[in-house]
């Protein structure tokens, strides 16, 4: 069994602790009953540089030796980082350390699992799909290895009857990218932070513009600063919305309505409704208008009539809520001096917007515990 160690200057744009081990194996298989690992290969941050240590076993005997030493490795470590880790390493690592009768050594290391995070993106950043490879390439990060690991495995093999240095140079280099382009994928977790609510709001500008059948119409920017900034440029557009975002900036288009619209009261049995008028009032007052022009309230038509300039909501966020009709969707609220004033309101309307446009799942179902 063989050990391989390299340091390489680190220039990371999103800060890793040390205590965090990242993480990928090489196998003869996909499946750990009938295969076997022949390559660990792992890399954490020390005083500025990448540590890469590499775990590599010369023949189907050395597997155990292999683990014993990657055991003895981790010890130290908090957190694995690894891209498709749950789908693949850790199961497959768990796997072999149960038939070999041995301690997994990742069993009390919490575990984050980049392809898992990066997955709710894929259509928001129009990946093709969410191999390594692939985020690596929308990031225009270069790669020298040319080969998968499917097509390393006969590579592997070859080595083990002729330990030739040449398979073991490829064996190598393929993990080492792996491994070494994982921290290098951390800048596109912009996005999920930027999800999250790690941003401010600036200004927040109406502005008008005639829509595409020439009527004059108002929208609302709101400008956001991320956090952390955008490695690549991104949009998505959702019926009245429109988000795009770059560097350390996104504007957020909201689409206005401009008119009259209904607030419905929930309390429908204390009002009466007076058709000539078209609206509601409370019983306390209908109580001073003939009977000839009232009736008793239903839910469709218990409303008063508002007109002003509204945005848009998918959910109950800021009340009261208007409608264009009785259960009509979106609802509306009043885009007022109150809510221009408070940017814990804009915040909370930004929030869910974003929630609307892309859903994300809780990350406990994603960072192992």
């Amino acid at each position: 069994m063989k050990e391989f160690t390299q340091r390489i200057p680190a220039s990371l744009s999103s800060p890793v602790s040390s205590s965090c081990l990242f993480l990928d194996i090489e196998t003869t298989g996909l499946s750990a009953k009938k295969n076997r690992l022949y390559l660990i290969g792992c890399a954490c941050l020390t005083d500025n540089h990448i540590v890469l240590h590499q775990f590599f076993a010369e023949s189907s005997q050395e597997e155990t030796a292999l683990l014993l030493a990657f055991s003895n490795y981790c010890r130290g470590f908090h957190t694995l980082i690894t891209f498709n880790g749950t789908g693949f390493d850790l199961p497959f690592l768990k796997q072999r350390c149960e038939l070999l009768s041995l301690d997994n050594p990742t069993a009390t290391l919490k575990h984050m699992d980049l392809m898992r995070l990066i997955a709710p993106f894929k259509k928001l950043l129009k990946l093709p799909n969410l191999r390594q490879k692939s985020i690596e390439a929308f990031l225009s990060l270069e790669r020298e290895d040319l080969y998968s690991g499917k097509e390393l495995i006969e590579i592997y093999h070859t080595y083990e009857l002729a330990k030739d240095p040449q398979s073991l140079s490829l064996l190598l280099l393929h993990n080492k990218e792996d491994v070494l382009a994982m921290p290098r994928l951390l800048p596109i977790l912009a996005y999920q932070d930027f999800f999250q609510g790690r941003f401010s709001i600036g200004d927040v500008k109406r502005s008008s513009y005639r829509d595409y059948e020439g009527t004059d119409a108002l929208e609302v920017f709101f400008e956001l600063s991320p956090d952390t900034s955008f490695p690549c440029h991104f949009s998505c557009v959702l019926e009245e919305l429109h988000l795009s975002g770059q560097d350390n900036k996104a504007k957020l288009r909201v689409k206005a309505f401009q008119g009259e619209l209904k607030y419905f009261y929930p309390n429908y049995k204390d009002y009466y409704y007076l058709p000539q008028e078209d609206t509601a009032i409370h019983k306390s007052v209908a109580a001073y208008v003939d009977q000839e022009f009232r009736q008793k309230a239903k839910p469709s038509n218990c409303y008063v009539k508002k007109s002003g300039l509204f945005l848009p909501q998918y959910k109950e966020c800021i009340t009261p809520c208007f409608h264009t009709g009785f259960h009509e969707t979106p609802s509306y609220f009043e885009l007022s001096e109150a809510f221009l004033a408070s940017p814990k309101l804009q915040k909370k309307y930004v929030m869910h917007l974003l929630s609307v446009l892309q859903p994300l799942p809780k990350l406990n179902h994603i960072i192992s515990q």
